[in-house]
């Protein structure tokens, strides 16, 4: 119920986006109907398959952010005053920026991969290969808010839903290279593709484990379906949807299911590591 929960919530991101972005009079049912088709589609072919995609999608990514932002200090957007003054209120104000939102979204949602990780072929692998994508990941995220605060300014980007559309509308070089909000916008639902793919697995995995079941298209049909009419009926304005995320599940879902939970996942698969010998 987690996974499909969260898959909905993200879903409803980018239904939003796309509606507050170009799709101005597309309903949004029509929009979630089609995206949901290509998750299931996604789900439906196996994460072997989903897992190339996304190689293809991670080199289209790259590409586009390094030519965006070669655009910005071409340009001369990047402010970097827009950073001072540095800590100016103190180590206390972090703190609370980092807990809970800070390190349960997006690292904490590492959690949805105790489901992928059974499926690997090289599970020798997996500390270092993961390791490695935590460090990159946090780098990458790190210079984008850093590009983004530059460019914006800490006011902007806290009014903003999308700040990186906001940022990438400034960009107007000799009037002739401009209005690129649409490579963003593909960059953003590429990557909203990927992140509810992942929970869409999840959740198919863990149905199949809790009813003991196979995975079939019936049942991807049938979660899919699920995932999208939660989706709409999530919450009654996308304000409301915001507030909900940000106030409300941080607190009774983030925190135990990707802090609590895992730590008593660790502690009993430690106890009973120590026991297993006592008895034999």
């Amino acid at each position: 119920m987690y996974f499909v929960y969260i898959a909905s919530r993200v879903l409803r991101d980018f239904e939003e986006l796309l509606i507050s972005s170009s799709y101005y009079v597309t309903s949004i049912i029509t929009l979630g109907i089609c995206m949901t088709f290509v998750l299931i589609y996604s789900t439906h072919l196996g994460i072997e398959a989903f897992a190339r995609v996304t190689c293809l999608c991670f080199v289209v990514i790259l590409l586009t952010l390094f030519i965006l932002n070669i655009l910005y200090v071409v340009g001369g957007y990047i402010k970097v005053e827009n950073l001072q003054p540095v800590l100016a209120n103190g180590w206390g104000n972090i703190g609370k920026e980092l807990v809970p939102l800070g390190i349960t979204v997006p690292f904490g949602e590492l959690i949805t991969f105790t489901m992928i990780l059974p499926y690997l072929n090289k599970k020798n692998q997996a500390a270092t290969i993961g390791l490695s994508a935590i460090i990159i990941g946090g780098i990458a995220l790190t210079i984008n808010s850093i590009i983004l605060l530059c460019v914006l300014g800490p006011e902007t980007v806290l009014r903003s839903s999308f700040p990186a559309l906001t940022a990438v509308s400034y960009i107007n070089i000799a009037s002739f290279i401009q209005r690129l909000d649409t490579f963003i916008l593909i960059l953003m639902v590429i990557l909203g593709f990927v992140k509810i793919t992942i929970y869409f697995f999840c959740a198919v995995i863990g149905a199949a484990d809790l009813f003991r079941m196979k995975p079939s298209v019936t049942n991807i049909y049938l979660i899919g379906g699920v995932i999208f009419f939660s989706s709409l009926m999530i919450a009654p304005s996308y304000q409301a949807h915001i507030n909900e995320g940000l106030k409300i599940v941080p607190y009774l879902l983030h925190l135990p299911f990707h802090i609590a939970i895992p730590i008593l996942l660790l502690i009993t698969a430690y106890i009973k590591q120590k026991i297993k010998p006592t008895l034999s």
